[in-house]
């Protein structure tokens, strides 16, 4: 590789993250918007613990009220979604996050259950009891 190469590789990359910055800096700005009790500038810090029972997430919502927070199933994607409305005189705010994941394949559906309290969403993903992989022998021909 020449210098020029090399030089231009570093210039595309710094220019990738800056607008990588830019980003995060207007997702910020969000958060910051939607909830305005936070205390500063971040993002829903999402934690997420395994057993052999269950997936346990923590989502971090500070100034969210449970009313203003939904979570939902479609089909294998998990959705929490927090909307916020604000008034200040005679204007108002309106503001929304949103996340999805999909979920592992051996989630209980029927049994996913979540709490609010003190800003922390905590969700509990019970595990189906996992049967032995079924196996096969292909026969080569």
């Amino acid at each position: 590789m020449t210098k020029d190469l090399i030089a231009q590789n570093i210039r595309h990359l710094e220019r990738m993250l800056d607008r990588m910055e830019g980003d995060l800096n207007s997702d910020l700005d969000l958060f910051s918007t939607l909830f305005p009790d936070s205390g500063g500038y971040r993002l829903p810090r999402v934690y997420w613990e395994t057993t052999k029972e269950n997936y346990t997430g923590r989502l971090e919502m500070p100034g969210a009220k449970k009313e203003d927070i939904t979570v939902h199933l479609d089909d294998n994607v998990l959705h929490i979604d927090a909307k916020s409305t604000r008034k200040e005189d005679k204007q108002q705010w309106q503001s929304s996050y949103s996340r999805s994941m999909t979920l592992p394949r051996d989630i209980d559906k029927d049994k996913i259950e979540a709490t609010y309290e003190n800003g922390i969403l905590n969700i509990i993903l019970p595990r189906m009891a996992s049967a032995e992989p079924e196996k096969k022998t292909i026969v080569i021909k």
